[in-house]
């Protein structure tokens, strides 16, 4: 049991495994280490500013992007097991996870059909990169990085216009 662990361990990419180390330290709640682990989540997640958004705010951030992009959601590769979505990246990050090989260029109005494809009973999350709103998705509560966050007291999604 232990070598086939380490195994899935050495197999898994380097981000994933210091992502489940961190989620697997949050929902410990060692005391010693917990307070270690939330402060520096929270200061990752910040800069992303994760908000919840309505649909026709996601479509306006969609039609005026240069550049869209479709890809599986980062927290289904966190969580393959969980219900596929995808995600609408846009403009530079567009690029790059296209180039990377995780997504795939389209329309605007394909981005806008992929995102409501998957929005119908999930809240729709728009997080920064670099500043700028470039990723939108239709969040899942049950594998959704900020809302596994939030589930466990630390407060990180805007909800201004959650309804």
């Amino acid at each position: 049991m232990v070598l086939a662990q380490r195994k899935q361990w050495e197999e898994e990419p380097r981000g994933e495994r210091v992502l489940r180390a961190a989620e697997r330290l949050l929902f410990s709640r060692i005391p010693v280490v917990g307070p270690f682990v939330r402060r520096a989540l929270i200061a990752g997640v910040e800069p992303l500013a994760p908000r919840v958004e309505d649909s026709s705010e996601a479509a306006t951030l969609i039609r005026a992007a240069t550049r869209c992009a479709a890809g599986p959601c980062v927290c289904y590769e966190l969580h393959p097991k969980s219900v596929y979505t995808e995600s609408i990246f846009l403009d530079e990050l567009a690029d790059s996870m296209v180039r990377a090989g995780n997504a795939r260029y389209v329309t605007p109005e394909e981005a806008i059909d992929v995102l409501y494809a998957y929005s119908t009973d999930r809240p729709i999350i728009v997080a920064n990169v670099s500043g700028k709103p470039r990723e939108i998705s239709s969040s899942s509560r049950k594998c959704c990085v900020a809302w596994n966050m939030e589930r466990n007291g630390l407060k990180c999604v805007i909800r201004e216009l959650e309804k």
